[in-house]
C-alpha cells in the first residue's frame, strides 16, 4: 500500500473531512492528512519535510486567486521548484463546495445555490465569503469553516471534482501514480 502525507493548511479539526474526501477516492493508499494552521507553517513544514513519516509528501493549500495566477503564487511563495508536488484549491476549498450546490442543499435542508448550477466555481472570488452571505438567512445558520466545512469535505464527489478542478485531477494522477 503505497503511503501519502498530505500537508494542509487550515484548522486540524477539517483533518477528518479530508480524511473522508481522499478515501472516497484513494482506497488503496494510505493518506496522512497534516492541518496546520496558517499558510506560512503548511509551506514552511512541507519545505523541510521533518520529523514526518517516509513516503509521498504532497502541499495542498488555497490558492487565494484566479487560476491563472497559479504560477505567479508558486514563485511568490519560493514553491516554484516543489511544483510537481503542490496543489492549489481555486480559489479556496470553499469553490469544491459551490461546485456542487446539489450537496449544499442537503446539508442546509434548503435550496440557496440553484444560481450555481452549472457555474465555473474557479472563477469565484471569495467562495467562502460567498457561501456565508448565501447561508446567513438560511434555518440552519451562516457558513462555518470548520463545522460545516468539515462535513461537507466528506458529502462531495472526489471524481466531479477531478473534472472541474484542473488542480484537484491533477492531484489524483499525482496519487494514484
Amino acid at each position: 500500500m503505497v503511503q501519502v502525507t498530505i500537508i494542509s493548511e487550515g484548522a486540524k479539526e477539517l483533518r477528518t473531512g479530508f480524511g473522508v474526501l481522499f478515501r472516497n477516492i484513494f482506497k488503496n493508499h494510505k493518506i496522512k492528512i497534516l492541518q496546520l494552521g496558517p499558510k506560512a507553517e503548511a509551506i514552511k513544514r512541507f519545505k523541510k519535510r521533518s520529523g514526518m513519516t517516509a513516503g509521498n509528501f504532497i502541499l495542498l493549500i488555497d490558492l487565494d486567486a484566479p487560476i491563472t495566477k497559479k504560477e505567479q503564487q508558486l514563485a511568490g511563495m519560493s514553491l516554484s521548484s516543489f511544483k510537481e508536488d503542490v496543489f492549489f484549491m481555486v480559489q479556496e476549498m470553499e469553490a469544491w463546495f459551490l461546485s456542487q450546490p446539489e450537496v449544499l442543499t442537503d446539508h442546509w435542508g434548503e435550496d440557496l445555490f440553484g444560481a450555481y448550477r452549472n457555474k465555473d466555481a474557479m472563477i469565484i472570488n471569495n467562495p467562502a465569503a460567498e457561501l456565508q452571505r448565501i447561508t446567513k438567512r438560511s434555518r440552519h445558520g451562516t457558513y462555518h469553516k470548520i463545522s460545516d466545512g468539515s462535513i461537507l469535505l466528506g458529502m462531495i464527489d472526489p471524481e466531479r471534482l477531478e473534472v472541474d478542478f484542473p488542480d484537484f485531477k491533477e492531484l489524483a494522477k499525482r496519487i494514484k501514480g
